[in-house]
């Protein structure tokens, strides 16, 4: 189980929770939301994203990632939250 806030993954159930209750996500923004929980204040570029999550080489250039951390912050995040923030020019991060 990783944890960050309020937001729980469980790995084996492959089940995310937010304040307890379940939030369905598709098997790639899973991958996504467990790689950045594995990684919490760490800065990860786009491309790093890409290889770990997509399996993508380094020299790809796309917007998927962008796409998915969108899909996934309009599930995760609240009015007043935003989990993953966006540092321009280097990538993303979950959490300061």
């Amino acid at each position: 189980m990783l944890t960050h806030e309020e937001l729980s993954l469980d790995l084996v159930k492959h089940q995310m929770l937010k304040n307890g209750a379940p939030v369905a996500l598709s098997a790639t923004e899973f991958r996504l939301l467990e790689f950045f929980m594995r990684h919490p204040g760490q800065v990860i570029s786009r491309a790093r994203i890409l290889e770990v999550v997509w399996g993508y080489s380094r020299d790809v250039e796309s917007n998927v990632v962008d796409t998915y951390v969108h899909y996934l912050r309009s599930k995760i995040d609240g009015d007043d939250t935003s989990h993953i923030r966006t540092v321009r020019g280097a990538g993303y991060a979950l959490g300061n």
